[in-house]
């Protein structure tokens, strides 16, 4: 970084750990008819599934219970959902993923 005065600094170097907290995983991606859910919810409570457009409207919303960890549920893709780009949130106990998904 050279500042006004001509002089050079560096930033501090910081490592930063993330942890993956993502509670599901979507496949396949893009989709046409069906979407798989795998959701990593050990607790065995209710997960709820919203689908939104990119202007945030809702076209989907479910809620499920998995049956064990990394449960798999098969969702059927509406037929008036149109094709497009679309935001899938997953909201379980204490904890809120989002991932993008292409419905063709």
């Amino acid at each position: 970084l050279t500042d006004l005065n001509g002089d050079i600094s560096y930033s501090k170097i910081v490592t930063a750990m993330a942890k993956n907290t993502s509670i599901f995983s979507v496949f396949p991606n893009p989709a046409s008819e069906m979407l798989n859910l795998v959701i990593d919810d050990n607790e065995n409570s209710e997960v709820k599934i919203v689908v939104r457009d990119l202007m945030g409207r809702e076209v989907m919303n479910m809620k499920t219970v998995p049956t064990s960890d990394h449960a798999s549920i098969a969702v059927a893709i509406p037929s008036m959902i149109p094709p497009g780009i679309y935001v899938i949130t997953a909201i379980g106990i204490g904890q809120t993923a989002e991932q993008i998904i292409i419905i063709n």
